[in-house]
């Protein structure tokens, strides 16, 4: 296959990526959308390339030992997507998950990964929130030369679409704001992400959404205008389009209302979003849904009278390094922060203000979150 290369945009000078994919090479989804009598269920929010929160978590829940091996034995890992950007250490994550999905099935457990925004947005060539260290750990010896092959490409490219008189100054500058905008290891970032390639290949192994009892994991949302289609189909409808090569805005896969990117569950007034979330729960024989994507502001939050769990408290250090797991068993929903678990409340105001007092004692150092805690509890939500 030949090597994808950047086209330089004639007023800004950047490159965008044309990936060329291989359906036929592309790796499928095989697993089932629903999981009955599970014993024990965990599920984990956004990671942000920070691997070591990544493993403190888990940790915490007791899913691995001090080797980094699963212990979990049959509970159910989820993790709700949003592996990479904000930090370096996509790959290092999406191994050990492979890892121990290995080492979970053969204990009767399982772990589940799941399609969010940003693995769509590196898949798809959006790399606004990439970490330079992403670029880092892909660079070897031959960098050099492919990032001067991927120049020597977009130059022609620019020479190619553009008439000569639009041209850009090809001189030392120019090509110093190439390298700053494209470094070594960016071509080959760029091929990991490929369909067939080791990251692109794993995000086209993961569902857009699953059952597991009675939740529904996920990480944006479902709309009004997504809300009838079955689990499988959705996930049929954003491979297809992550496949496609050239997202639109308002595609599944990209639009504010798509499954990766909705926020409506958790932010529209209850009153304004009960027909759609009554819609999903029957539709999919569920009490709740679980979802990552909307920062839930260092804890694990209930909305919509307890009927959609918040569970994105800020794992990686970028966003404040709040870890936090979501456990579902036959004694009810817990949340847990380090070494502490403290119930869900299952219904009423008053129950849940004694839930965020209980975690804004387990925080009483942190003045930022003991503040965002108190706006929550007060109802100002952001």
């Amino acid at each position: 296959m030949k090597l994808p290369l950047p086209t330089v945009s004639p007023t800004r000078l950047l490159c965008a990526c044309l990936l060329l994919f291989s359906v036929n090479a592309a790796a499928q989804y095989e697993g089932q959308y629903r999981y009955e009598d599970v014993e024990r269920v965990v599920a984990i929010g956004d990671l942000h390339g920070d691997y070591e929160q990544y493993l403190l978590t888990l940790r915490s829940a007791g899913l691995i030992d001090e080797a980094d091996n699963w212990a979990g034995g049959k509970t159910h890992l989820v993790q709700t997507g949003d592996v990479p950007d904000r930090g370096a250490d996509t790959g290092k994550i999406f191994t050990h998950l492979a890892m121990i999905k290995r080492q979970a099935w053969l204990e009767g457990g399982h772990v589940h990964t799941i399609i969010a925004n940003h693995e769509a947005m590196n898949f798809t060539g959006d790399l606004r929130y990439t970490h330079p260290g992403e670029y880092e750990v892909f660079v070897t010896k031959d960098s050099a030369k492919l990032q001067d092959e991927n120049y020597v490409a977009s130059v022609a490219d620019i020479k190619e679409s553009l008439p000569e008189d639009e041209w850009p100054v090809f001189d030392e500058d120019h090509r110093l704001q190439f390298n700053e905008e494209f470094p070594l290891g960016f071509v080959e970032h760029r091929r990991a992400w490929l369909a067939e390639g080791k990251h692109g290949s794993w995000v086209l192994r993961n569902p857009v959404a699953l059952v597991v009892n009675d939740s529904l994991f996920m990480h944006g949302g479902i709309s009004a205008r997504y809300n009838t289609m079955s689990l499988e189909d959705l996930t049929k409808g954003v491979h297809a389009e992550l496949l496609a090569g050239d997202v639109p805005k308002e595609s599944m896969t990209r639009g504010d209302d798509g499954p990766l990117w909705y926020r409506g569950l958790v932010r529209t007034p209850k009153a304004e979003e009960a027909a759609n979330l009554e819609t999903i729960l029957e539709l999919n024989d569920v009490s709740r849904v679980v979802l990552g994507h909307t920062y839930a502001l260092g804890i694990i939050y209930p909305v919509q009278d307890g009927k959609v769990l918040q569970i994105d408290t800020g794992i990686s250090r970028h966003y404040g390094g709040q870890s936090s797991y979501l456990e579902l068993g036959p004694d009810g929903l817990w949340a847990g922060y380090g070494e502490v678990k403290i119930k869900l409340p299952e219904s009423g105001e008053e129950a849940l203000n004694n839930y965020i007092d209980r975690v804004a004692d387990l925080y009483n150092d942190n003045p930022e979150l003991q503040q965002e805690i108190l706006e929550r509890k007060t109802g100002c939500k952001p």
